[in-house]
């Protein structure tokens, strides 16, 4: 099966990330407090220096505690609320044109679970694949179960995900718009560059990788 994976943040939610946007919700609604925030802050600044971006993105400390059932319900309310809106059309078109020639979509992003499980129902890809947070006895404990999708180790995913389901990555597509997904658009063999910076546009240039604007 000919499969298209797609990050999230920045190639189909345009302009911010879904997590950014899901944060806010819960701060403004009185759901996590001042000092959630602050833990949160605080876990980033003391793995600023792994240049990977993976050790960040290993915990969500403002998860901490809190109601899985709880923080599920809001993921899907400040979805449909703040999250639709900002849904690039152009990125459904291409969403529809692979579902339409048969593809298999694969949404594949360094986002929270609960949020990107909200994205795969709404625009009905086939899988997800995202950072799954840890539950016991029904609360979130603030860790991510590895492996982080993220950076080098998207590629890995992929690669992983190549072998289980048995698919030609050569016939395959891939849209992101990082130069953490370096590794993703070399793994296929059509890879999409989407809104690129001007370090991720130089590279794609040089690969001779198809850039997109949407």
């Amino acid at each position: 099966m000919i499969t298209a994976f797609f990050d999230i943040d920045h190639t189909i939610v345009r302009g911010t990330s879904m997590e950014r946007v899901f944060l806010r919700y819960l701060f403004t609604r009185g759901y996590i407090t001042i000092i959630d925030i602050l833990r949160n802050v605080v876990f980033i600044c003391r793995n600023m220096n792994d240049k990977s971006g993976i050790a960040i993105r290993s915990k969500r400390p403002y998860l901490q505690g809190k109601s899985v059932s709880l923080m599920k319900s809001l993921a899907e309310q400040c979805f449909r609320e703040k999250i639709v809106p900002e849904i690039s059309e152009m990125a459904l078109a291409k969403i529809r044109e692979h579902k339409d020639a048969g593809h298999s979509v694969v949404l594949l992003s360094g986002t929270l679970d609960i949020l990107a499980q909200e994205l795969t129902r709404f625009i009905k890809a086939d899988h997800f694949i995202a950072c799954t947070a840890i539950e016991k006895d029904g609360y979130f404990t603030g860790d991510i179960m590895p492996p982080v999708p993220y950076g080098d180790l998207k590629r890995d995913i992929v690669l992983r995900y190549a072998q289980e389901y048995a698919i030609n990555l050569k016939e395959c597509f891939a849209y992101g718009d990082s130069m953490a997904d370096s590794g993703l658009f070399q793994s296929v063999g059509n890879p999409s560059v989407v809104n690129p910076g001007r370090r991720l546009y130089g590279l794609a240039k040089e690969r001779g990788w198809e850039m997109v604007n949407w």
